[in-house]
C-alpha cells in the first residue's frame, strides 16, 4: 500500500529554499525556530535537477526502502543519503523530544499532520 503513494512528479529548489532563509530577517528566524522548523534553515542549497529527483522518486521502493537501477537493487540508509548529498543525516535530528501528552489540541493535530 506504501509503494502506491509515491510522488510521482517533483520539482526541488534546496538553492531558493537556502536564499530565502539567508535573506530573512533575525525577527522571521525565530518565529521559525519556535515552530519547530528550524531544520530546514540547513538544507544546503543543491542544484539538482527535478527530471534527476522525479527519477529517483519514481524508481525508489517506499516500502522497502531500495532504490532499483539499471545496476541493481540496493537499500537506501540515512548513511547513504549524507555521503550522496554531502549533509549530515545520522544525527539525532529531533535533539528536545516532545511529550504528547503534554501538547494542547490544536499542537496535536499539528503533531499527528507532521
Amino acid at each position: 500500500m506504501a509503494a502506491r503513494n509515491q510522488t510521482k512528479d517533483l520539482k526541488c529548489a534546496t538553492h531558493l529554499l537556502s536564499d530565502k532563509f539567508r535573506n530573512m530577517s533575525e525577527e522571521k528566524k525565530a518565529i521559525v525556530r519556535d515552530l519547530g522548523f528550524d531544520g530546514l534553515m540547513h538544507i544546503p542549497p543543491l542544484r539538482v535537477h527535478h527530471q534527476l529527483l522525479r527519477e529517483l522518486a519514481n524508481n525508489f521502493k517506499l516500502g522497502e526502502n531500495r532504490l532499483e537501477t539499471g545496476y541493481g537493487s540496493f537499500k537506501i540508509t540515512p548513511r547513504k543519503i549524507g555521503h550522496a548529498l554531502g549533509i549530515n543525516a545520522t544525527g539525532d535530528l529531533f535533539p528536545q523530544k516532545v511529550e504528547y501528552k503534554k501538547l494542547s489540541e490544536d499542537d496535536k493535530i499539528i503533531f499527528r499532520r507532521f
